[in-house]
């Protein structure tokens, strides 16, 4: 079966610092006293009791060169002793450079979703002025203007949230009465959906979810953004007791959209997941980003709207009306 290789580099690196770790860590706690009594203890104990058992005496040059080879057997037992303690082990050693090794190449992952990060965020602004463009010239919707600035978060979405995998929602909720009624915007609790992207849940799913849904959550609590997992709390998603409605992702994600004078708030950004390993650790920062570039589009789109409002009442006051003139009196002309 295909295995992807980082994947598997993974693997065999994590399989690697367990080997080291077990071999390190092996006979540890007894280690100092076998290495005490193996080097010094016991060669002096068997030198005297050879000694008793052949009743042999010091004589001649026997006795001082025992004493000589007993001082030299203590002091290069204790260079032994010490190198174990003080000095790190090759096997050691290389386990250290395996943790450096891989406490590097997360840092360099590290700079280089950031980077990414950046230029997403860069390239939606470009898109936003672009947008702001074409809303002078064609009247669109607020959500089929906001999806294309949208999609260069989504594009990028496994680097600024740290979310891989498709099963994922990212929903933009506005205050009923910021968009024009009679356009068809579903409706959760005081605020329409202007924005809903989900590779593999639908947008009822959400809407089903009523109380429990991360924007009730919040704008129920007053909270600017909020982060959780449904595991960590589930009294937030049941009733006394009894399942609301299934939660649809297992991580969700909350952000407040200011307003341009942040004298109130215009909606909420939801980013909600199915995905149980951690997200990025500055994914609140990202939707930040998000509520804030939907802040100032739905500025720029407002404002378009009403010069294209006052265009066109311009356009019906200085309409002449048409006159019809009776035949005989054109022949006074």
């Amino acid at each position: 079966m295909w295995m992807n290789p980082v994947t598997c580099s993974k693997a065999k690196s994590a399989e690697l610092r367990a080997e080291l770790k077990g071999q390190i860590d092996q006979d540890h706690p007894f280690r100092p006293w076998i290495l005490v009594f193996t080097t010094i203890v016991f060669p002096l104990f068997e030198a005297v009791l050879v000694n008793m058992w052949t009743s042999a005496g010091l004589r001649g040059t026997a006795g001082p060169s025992l004493i000589v080879v007993g001082i030299l057997h203590l002091v290069l037992g204790s260079i032994v002793i010490y190198q174990e303690f003080k000095l790190k082990s090759p096997l050691r050693v290389l386990a250290d450079a395996a943790d450096l090794a891989d406490a590097h190449a997360s840092v360099e992952r590290e700079l280089d979703r950031r980077v990414k990060t950046y230029r997403m965020f860069r390239d939606a602004i470009e898109e936003m002025n672009a947008q702001v463009c074409s809303v002078q010239n064609t009247g669109a919707t607020y959500d089929a203007a906001l999806r294309p600035i949208i999609k260069r978060f989504l594009d990028s979405i496994c680097e600024s949230i740290g979310v891989c995998s498709n099963r994922y929602t990212l929903e933009v909720y506005l205050c009923k009465h910021l968009l024009p009624e009679g356009v068809g915007y579903p409706s959760l609790g005081d605020y329409v959906l202007a924005f809903f992207d989900a590779p593999t849940v639908r947008q009822e799913d959400a809407l089903k979810m009523g109380p429990g849904h991360p924007l009730i959550l919040s704008s129920a609590t007053n909270k600017e953004r909020m982060l959780g997992q449904v595991a960590a709390s589930p009294g937030l998603f049941t009733s006394n007791g009894n399942v609301v409605t299934a939660p649809y992702f297992e991580q969700y994600a909350t952000h407040v959209i200011p307003t341009q004078c942040r004298t109130g708030h215009l909606g909420y950004v939801v980013f909600t997941t199915m995905q149980n390993n951690p997200i990025a650790d500055d994914a609140l920062e990202t939707l930040g980003l998000i509520a804030s570039v939907t802040s100032t589009f739905y500025a720029r789109w407002s404002d378009c709207l009403q010069v294209r409002l006052l265009e066109s009442q311009n356009q019906e006051r200085f309409v002449v009306p048409a006159v019809n003139i009776h035949p005989t009196a054109r022949n006074l002309y």
